[in-house]
């Protein structure tokens, strides 16, 4: 069985690769195969609410797993063409500020087999 969540995994890359001296393409899931095949191929997609946590710096993903819903097929086979995609992703960093509201976040779990 191979699963990924999406946001966990984008910030455990992050962690893990923070002293590193490698570019920073390395740190993005896009340029990671193995990921980007599984967005592609998966036979399941999961989605769920995540909230993030800021604590010292150090910003922590934390999925709402009470509420993963199952997406459709059709849904699946869209956000696997979106999301598989290495040319739909922002190349670039965000630094929008915000003000007085919290941010809606969705994370996605991917899996096959």
């Amino acid at each position: 069985m191979h699963c990924v969540v999406l946001v966990v995994l984008l910030a455990t890359i992050q962690s893990a690769t923070a002293g590193s001296k490698l570019p920073s393409t390395g740190r993005v899931v896009w340029y990671i195969p193995e990921a980007m095949h599984l967005i592609r191929t998966a036979d399941e997609v999961y989605i769920c609410p995540v909230t993030l946590t800021d604590k010292d710096g150090e910003v922590t993903p934390h999925g709402n797993y009470k509420h993963l819903r199952r997406l459709d097929a059709d849904a699946r086979r869209k956000l696997g063409r979106l999301l598989g995609n290495e040319r739909n992703w922002f190349h670039g960093s965000d630094n929008t500020i915000t003000v007085g509201y919290e941010r809606r976040n969705v994370g996605f779990i991917f899996r096959r087999g």
